[in-house]
């Protein structure tokens, strides 16, 4: 599946970077172990933030080098720009400190993806040490996601939607009977969090991964193959939502989003009623919080909850410049999608698959302004050099 980059030009010293990829590699899911010790209150010591800031350092002692250039990675560039609005309405906005620790938070995860992308690049890391970063996350992210919601009667997060942006990397690898195993252990674990945009997501995003491999797959005997998979992959997911059929008819009789109707519509009205100014700018940062503390609880002592939506977050908060970063975030996926169909690339049901994740959840979730980010990125960073080295091999 992955295009092996035998063109590279510049050939650089895998010395000076092995301890950076040792780091990286194991930091990310060592994150992920350290932040569920703390939800569980095994620890009050904070080491995944600990673990997260030399993260960062490392990250930036990687960009201080005169030979990392991050070239064609426009997702890159794209999400710069994401993070440097949040640094720049952090420090304008009441609460400084607080609101640049969220912002740092966002640094977290953008330039781990950036780093990624030019270790990928330069044949710096390889791929068995990125199937190990996604099989160990989805392992421990499905097991903590168990754990914790067998002994929980309320539906919750957990890792739902951290597991569902491993999905669509974990089918780019050579794909084998572990990665089926933990492909169906993240399945699972997705759908015992009963958290209905992360069922659909998944359930949607399956579809249109079969819908891409049967448009580029011209032999027959690959079509029923991948409709065969997609197919055991669905009856799989609904054999899990029927075992836990009570529960999933209680959480889905609540037609309103458990409130989200009644906040997005507001948004959307406070907004687009909004003077010019604000419609340019914004509310500022956190001005979900601020607009919904007032609208809800009738005054603004009591912070409000955020919008559980990217679109509407950063609409709401940065105006103009939220929904602009926003269309650009659609158009890179969509061009990514646009030339692998182009080239009948076997990259483009997966990234279809990926498209739907990101079209669902930012639309009624939150994914930009959490350190899970750092999935999405991944992702974004090993599709984009794919991209690129299956248009080298067509001399485009």
């Amino acid at each position: 599946m992955i295009v092996s980059n035998n063109i590279t030009k510049n050939i650089i010293s895998n010395n000076k970077y092995r301890f950076t990829v040792f780091f990286l590699v194991y930091s990310i899911p060592l994150v992920l172990i350290f932040d569920w010790l703390i939800k569980l209150d095994y620890t009050s010591f904070p080491l995944g933030i600990v673990f997260k800031g030399i993260t960062i350092l490392f990250n930036l002692n990687l960009f201080l080098r005169k030979e990392t250039k991050i070239g064609k990675f426009k997702f890159g560039k794209i999400a710069l720009f994401y993070l440097f609005l949040n640094i720049i309405y952090a420090m304008f906005s009441n609460e400084v400190i607080q609101n640049l620790y969220l912002s740092i938070r966002i640094l977290y995860w953008v330039s781990t993806s950036i780093s990624i992308f030019f270790l990928y690049k330069n044949n710096l890391i390889s791929v068995s040490k990125l199937k190990y970063i996604f099989i160990t996350t989805t392992i421990l992210g499905s097991l903590f996601t168990i754990y914790l919601m067998s002994d929980s009667v309320k539906h919750q997060n957990a890792s739902a939607y951290l597991l569902l942006w491993c999905f669509p990397i974990l089918l780019l690898f050579k794909q084998t009977f572990l990665l089926r195993l933990v492909q169906f252990l993240g399945i699972i674990s997705i759908v015992l969090t009963i958290k209905r945009g992360a069922i659909i997501a998944l359930l949607i995003s399956i579809v249109c991964y079969v819908f891409g491999s049967l448009i580029i797959n011209n032999k027959i005997k690959n079509k029923i193959k991948t409709l065969f998979l997609g197919l055991v992959f669905l009856l799989f997911s609904f054999s899990v939502i029927f075992s836990n059929q009570d529960r999933f008819i209680e959480r889905f009789e609540d037609k309103t989003g458990s409130g989200r109707d009644i906040v997005y519509s507001n948004l959307i009205d406070t907004y687009f009623s909004s003077d010019l100014d604000n419609l340019i700018f914004g509310y500022g940062f956190k001005g979900v919080e601020n607009h919904l503390s007032t609208f809800l609880h009738g005054n603004s002592e009591e912070s409000g909850p955020a919008a559980h939506s990217d679109l509407l977050q950063n609409m709401f908060d940065f105006g103009f410049f939220g929904i602009f970063f926003m269309l650009l975030l659609h158009l890179f996926i969509i061009n990514l999608i646009r030339v692998n169909l182009k080239l009948r690339s076997r990259l483009f049901p997966i990234i279809l698959m990926y498209y739907s994740i990101f079209f669902l959840t930012t639309i009624y979730s939150f994914i930009l302004n959490v350190p899970d980010a750092i999935f999405f990125g991944i992702s974004a960073a090993i599709f984009s050099e794919e991209t690129n080295r299956i248009k080298r091999s067509y001399h485009i």
